[in-house]
């Protein structure tokens, strides 16, 4: 075994002497394990904020939206063109129909957002509903929250109104029967949305055979903004192109920001931590001086000394990294399995926190945290290995 390593070995284990200072960098470990801990929560529950709300938005409004003002009619066989153009990267393309109206019930009534569309069998267009087509063009599919607001069940009755129709004149009121209750996972959604067999909507509607949007769905949802580029190329306003992003811009920019603040917030906790792991040290320096002076004395090299000292600082980094890699996972998890945490959804869009452990993120803790770590043991290190081979054995 390599002199260096026997050394770091014995000083890393402690002695009679040396109990305060082993006490102290035990102090340090925990700061260090409480900070990558902390890290390791925020970071995890802000990915799953940006991921659930990905994964609903996207589900609902599909990848990329095309429209026009209004409805899509004349510019109809010119988007389907440039559709087609990039159909190897399309998974599915559903043509939609939309409009606001009210949903009447014995519960009471509120304000929605209507879409027909065409139900097709193992393509699950509406997140959480086992319908997989229409068997009546008076058929409804109703968000959870707006179920449970309203007390509607599967097999009820409710009226829909629009309070215009396309050529002016009366309300519109049609009777529907509830045939499915959906959940996206959204409040935004849940709370919002129904729907309606396409051809119904654009009668409904007073459409005719126009329709609202195009919704694309890809195979690889990566490449969006490779094929929002092509499509835009391809058709010029007054057709308009969205992606799932647009739907939700402010919100995922602020979640962006927050992670970014809060991380910053935390690692300056991690620089504190590791700055006690730096003083252990330095104080285990001063408690060794007399050894270092002789070890130098009969030959011991200057970087020999400072890797001894930046090995026991690395080991207290990567002691205390594991240590809060494994307790923050420990809780998240546990958060994840054990929703304690009950949110406010018109304000968070979410009932329950969403976790998401990314591995690159853990990867990107455990470096920052073994850097910061490995920099603040950097001085202690280089003062040890500066030591004079007389200085500590003068008074002697």
């Amino acid at each position: 075994m390599k002199f260096e390593s026997l050394l770091t070995r014995k000083y890393l284990s402690s002695s009679e002497k040396s109990r305060s200072l082993s006490l102290l960098s035990w102090v340090s470990i925990i700061g260090l394990i409480l900070g990558v801990a902390a890290l390791v929560i925020v970071i995890s529950v802000m990915d799953g904020f940006q991921n659930s709300i990905e994964e609903a938005t996207s589900k609902m409004t599909g990848h990329i939206v095309i429209s026009e003002f209004g409805v899509v009619s004349g510019g109809k066989n010119q988007i389907e063109k440039a559709i087609e153009n990039v159909q190897q990267d399309i998974k599915s393309e559903i043509p939609v129909v939309y409009g606001e109206g009210m949903v009447v019930s014995g519960g009471g009534v509120r304000g929605v957002l209507v879409e027909g569309i065409d139900l097709v069998a193992g393509d699950e267009r509406i997140p959480g509903s086992k319908v997989q087509s229409w068997r009546s063009d008076k058929d409804i599919i109703v968000g959870s929250i707006l179920a449970e607001e309203l007390g509607i069940r599967i097999g009820d009755g409710v009226k829909l109104v629009i309070p215009y129709a396309q050529s002016g004149g009366e309300p519109k009121v049609e009777n529907f029967r509830v045939v499915s209750i959906f959940q996206a996972g959204m409040h935004a959604f849940d709370a919002k949305y129904l729907y309606i067999p396409f051809k119904t909507a654009q009668t409904f509607f007073g459409l005719g055979d126009s329709i609202s949007a195009y919704r694309i769905y890809l195979k690889d949802p990566e490449k969006i903004e490779d094929i929002f580029t092509k499509l835009s190329e391809e058709l010029p306003l007054p057709i308009s192109i969205r992606t799932w992003k647009d739907y939700n811009r402010n919100l995922v920019l602020a979640i962006g920001q927050q992670k970014l603040v809060i991380a910053l917030l935390l690692i300056s906790i991690l620089i504190v931590a590791a700055f006690n792991v730096a003083s252990s040290l330095f104080m285990l320096v001063m408690e060794k001086q007399k050894a270092i002076s002789i070890l130098r004395a009969i030959g011991a090299s200057k970087s020999s000394i400072a890797k001894v000292f930046l090995s026991i600082g690395l080991f207290l980094g990567i002691l205390g990294t594991l240590g809060g890699i494994i307790i923050g996972v420990i809780i998240v998890l546990f958060l994840g399995y054990v929703p304690i945490i009950k949110l406010p959804a018109e304000v968070y869009h979410f009932k329950t926190l969403p976790i998401s452990i990314d591995f690159m993120e853990l990867v990107k803790i455990s470096v920052v945290s073994l850097a910061i770590s490995g920099i603040a043991t950097l001085y202690p290190a280089i003062r040890a290995s500066r030591l004079a081979p007389i200085e500590g054995i003068r008074y002697e």
